[in-house]
């Protein structure tokens, strides 16, 4: 029979493994960093249901493989775009943690060079146009988009928005090839529509 030694030793080992696939998306590799997205164990309401589901939109261009991951809310029959999500505010694309990107090899998204590695996406929605950011912090609370995260951003850039022919209940990101090189996120919500292109270098 183990010793007490010995399953306080497992136990410990079994824990750092928990954690370890629990913060997965942070630590690991990009290339391992693929798998399923983590949630922010240290937000409390991460031990809580979510109305919010976390959705994941794979892309794949000219040998980068890429996975966006985000919280997907309802409209719920209210005004999303002007209301609940204010004009020129800092929003998190989502809901819960950040929108994160993660890339095993480099792109372009909207003109802004990214090595393999991982990304967190945010905007400021506008009534035509919409300002897209990118940084490297990925370990914060989604909406807590602070100075120092801004720091961290590597570019910025300009969306045309799109208003689209259906109303879309819940907030999707898909990917939509165009050629081999090309191609683009589409984000959809409500009546509205925008276009992030995606480009191999």
């Amino acid at each position: 029979m183990p010793s007490r030694r010995t399953l306080v030793a497992t136990i410990l080992v079994l824990l750092v493994l928990a954690m370890l696939m629990a913060a997965q998306p942070y630590l690991l590799p990009p290339t391992i960093a693929l798998g399923p997205c983590g949630r922010d164990w240290t937000s409390p309401s991460s031990y809580l249901p979510r109305s919010s589901p976390t959705l994941s939109t794979e892309l794949s261009l000219a040998g980068t493989d890429g996975k966006l991951c985000y919280g997907s809310p309802s409209a719920r029959g209210r005004d999303v775009f002007g209301s609940l999500v204010p004009w020129g505010e800092l929003w998190r694309t989502g809901a819960n943690e950040p929108t994160r990107l993660f890339l095993n090899a480099p792109l372009t998204l909207a003109g802004i060079e990214l090595a393999a590695g991982r990304y967190s996406l945010y905007t400021i929605p506008g009534e035509s146009r919409w300002q897209l950011f990118v940084s490297t912090s990925t370990y914060h609370w989604g909406n807590a988009i602070s100075a120092e995260v801004r720091e961290r951003e590597l570019g910025s850039a300009e969306l045309v928005t799109e208003t689209g022919t259906e109303v879309v209940e819940n907030l999707t990101f898909r990917w939509q090839p165009i050629n081999a090189r090309t191609g683009a996120l589409v984000l959809e919500w409500a009546d509205t529509r925008v276009a992030i292109p995606v480009a191999r270098p």
